[in-house]
Order: structure tokens, then C-alpha cells, then sequence
């Protein structure tokens, strides 16, 4: 992120240091999610949300384009249970 500072495509104001900082929190979070809800879509909410953040510190491009990060194309969704997280079924109950 300091590489991309200096080269004039992360926003001059923006924080280089917290703004990795964020983005790793936000991937961890959604790797923990992840694991507790066994449901893999909520690391990819997660990566939106980081992406996102990322973005809105990119410097504006000439002629009025978007900044230095391109549009995120998410990852499908994983096919999660219907059943709301508090009903699912945990521990040695789910792996029967």
C-alpha cells in the first residue's frame, strides 16, 4: 500500500499502515465467521467489505475513472443451510 502511495495510486491522505491493518482484521473476522458458522459465504462478505475499504482510499484516476482498485467480482456464494444458525445442528449432532 506504501508502494502504491508513493506511485500516486492510493489517495495521498490515506493511512498505509491502518489501512492494512483493517484489511487483515476484516479477513481474519471473516475466516473466524467462517469457522464458527460453517458457512464460507461470510469470509467473501468479509473480503467485500475490505475491498470496499480499499477502494474508497484509491487516488482518482486522470479523465475522472475509478481509482487504482478495479470493480471486486465476488465469489459465488456457498449453498448454506436453510435453517437460521441458532437451529442448525453443532458439534458431534451436525457430523452424524
Amino acid at each position: 500500500l506504501s508502494s502504491m502511495q508513493s506511485h500516486g495510486k492510493l489517495d495521498a491522505k490515506a493511512h498505509p499502515g491502518r489501512l492494512a491493518a483493517a484489511t487483515l482484521a476484516s479477513i481474519q473476522g471473516g475466516l473466524l465467521l467462517t469457522q464458527a458458522r460453517r458457512d464460507p459465504g461470510q469470509l467473501a462478505i468479509a473480503l467485500d467489505a475490505a475491498y470496499a475499504n480499499l477502494r474508497s482510499h484509491a487516488a482518482p484516476r486522470r479523465g475522472g475513472q475509478d481509482g487504482a482498485f478495479p470493480r471486486a467480482v465476488s465469489a459465488p456464494r456457498a449453498a448454506t443451510s436453510a435453517a437460521p444458525p441458532a437451529e442448525r445442528p453443532s458439534g458431534a449432532a451436525a457430523r452424524r
